[in-house]
């Protein structure tokens, strides 16, 4: 392809993991601190949730019914869930703004057993520096506060009080992390949130993914997001 018929397309993709401990949301959760309503909207959200139970439904955009296809609105506050997948406990969603629901195809979605046996725990830190797992992956850098273990409802961790008789004296950890693979994407920002639901606090990470396409091309934003590039960005989780 020549240089001069080359384009470059930015698209912002936020990624949020969050163990939920278990707890039922409540109907009026306040979202913002999942969607980071600190930065401006994202053109895709992950979401990811560990220990969820199996009848719990999470739509933490506005999604597009028929009803509102026919209407004529504003695309880019209409988001709709592309694909979804759970396994046990954990549960995993995809939405993409309405205007690029039509360039995605060919999604497919597979399950990844790690640690004890295949499905037990993960102590990915040391192994990912040593090159034994996840060979290839980054993690940005971390500048936020551990994530586990907290009382639940609370700001303060657990085991960390002398005051609280025959509990076990444990440390803070960073339990909860989010890797990532691929050229072309960009990671801009990489927090946690603040939600008391759990013990454990929510993080999310933000990526700027360049797209380079042919001019006048009705394919390339179809060929981009059903490439294996997404397949490599993964929710991870340190129990």
């Amino acid at each position: 392809m020549k240089e001069n018929q080359k384009e470059t397309h930015m698209y912002k993709v936020l990624i949020n993991t969050w163990n939920v401990g278990g707890v039922t949301p409540a109907d009026d959760l306040n979202m913002e601190d999942l969607l980071d309503t600190d930065i401006d909207s994202c053109d895709m959200y992950v979401f990811g949730s560990h220990e969820h139970k199996e009848r719990q439904k999470v739509h933490p955009v506005k999604e597009v019914n028929s009803e509102e296809e026919e209407e004529e609105g504003d695309d880019e506050r209409k988001f709709r869930c592309m694909v979804s997948k759970q396994m046990v406990g954990i549960f995993v969603s995809v939405w993409v703004r309405e205007g690029l629901r039509g360039h995605i195809r060919h999604m497919s979605v597979s399950c990844v057993g790690c640690g004890i046996m295949g499905c037990l725990g993960n102590k990915l830190r040391l192994e990912v520096a040593e090159g034994q797992t996840f060979e290839g992956w980054q993690e940005g850098g971390i500048g936020f506060s551990p994530t586990y273990k907290y009382y639940p409802n609370s700001n303060e961790y657990y085991g960390s009080s002398l005051e609280r008789k025959g509990e076990k004296r444990r440390a803070p950890a960073w339990c909860d992390r989010i890797l990532w693979w691929g050229e072309g994407l960009k990671q801009t920002r990489y927090s946690r949130g603040e939600s008391r639901l759990s013990d454990h606090r929510p993080v999310r990470a933000v990526f700027v993914v360049e797209v380079e396409s042919s001019r006048n091309s009705s394919t390339s934003l179809e060929t981009f997001f059903s490439s294996e590039r997404f397949d490599s960005v993964e929710v991870f989780f340190d129990g």
